[in-house]
């Protein structure tokens, strides 16, 4: 597997480098009651999730030309 996800609930991981066979991924992220409330407290909930593969792979969409239009 050349991509990976890596999901950040706030300050918090919840899941780091999870192995994924496409970057175009659909992610669902469940809150738990701990969290909602800690969030609706600081009227903030901030869920960040990274999809990012492998120095090789990077390297071949990096050198990808733009299509002609």
């Amino acid at each position: 597997m050349s991509y990976h996800v890596t999901t950040r609930l706030g300050d918090k991981t919840i899941a780091f480098q999870v192995p994924a066979d496409d970057p175009f991924i659909r992610q669902t992220v469940t809150v738990g009651w701990p969290d909602l409330l800690r969030g609706l407290l600081r009227r903030q909930l901030t869920v960040t999730v990274i999809v990012g593969a492998d120095a090789a792979t990077i390297d071949a969409v990096q050198a990808l030309e733009e299509p002609a239009t």
